[in-house]
């Protein structure tokens, strides 16, 4: 099937499953820790400048958001983790549910994990990819905010570090524009042909 990126509405929040969309389509999960960027990456994406709110209070949004893309594709971004003024009763909760919606739809799940390009992976990011790693599930890993990166600093960022190893990768900047449609290339590969 192929997939178009052209279009994208928000549908709804949540968080128990009676809350979701009921269509039985594919889906896009963006994931991260909180102010890693991925609503402004999602509003970039699609050229929409609210698409998906942003905050400047990390960690502010606490539930799942739905969109549509197009109009067989769901685009699910998931809430930030990692962020200081929540608890970790909190996060734990978090952590629970967030898993419990992942395992339930992950046959139809392709995952794409945001990362701050300026710091190395943080142990939470480490512990998500190797839970999808657990589930048979490689990520997508999105590199963000590479506008702040020196050219000697982006040029690391192929040296992946030994947990993110066979993971596809797509250095991304909302500012200076690149990396757009290297991430919808790799989107639509991954759902076409699987994202293992």
């Amino acid at each position: 099937m192929a997939y178009s990126f052209d279009h994208c509405k928000f549908l709804l929040s949540g968080t128990k499953k009676e809350h979701f969309p009921k269509e039985d389509f594919p889906i896009i999960v963006f994931a991260g820790r909180s102010n890693v960027g991925k609503s402004s990456l999602i509003n970039h994406l699609f050229s929409k400048k609210n698409l998906a709110q942003t905050s400047s209070t990390p960690g502010k949004t606490a539930l799942i958001n739905y969109f549509l893309v197009g109009e067989g594709l769901f685009l699910v971004d998931l809430p930030g983790y990692g962020f200081a003024k929540k608890s970790k009763k909190e996060q734990d909760a978090w952590g629970r549910w967030i898993s419990s919606f992942i395992e339930e739809k992950l046959d139809k799940i392709t995952f794409a994990i945001l990362i701050d390009s300026r710091h190395p992976p943080f142990p939470k990011d480490i512990e998500l990819i190797q839970y999808l790693a657990s589930l048979g599930k490689k990520p997508l890993v999105v590199f963000t905010k590479t506008d702040k990166l020196k050219g000697r600093e982006k040029k690391k960022l192929k040296e992946l570090p030994d947990e993110l190893e066979g993971c596809k990768t797509v250095l991304y900047s909302t500012k200076n524009y690149s990396g757009k449609k290297l991430l919808i290339n790799a989107l639509k590969d991954m759902l076409e042909n699987g994202s293992h």
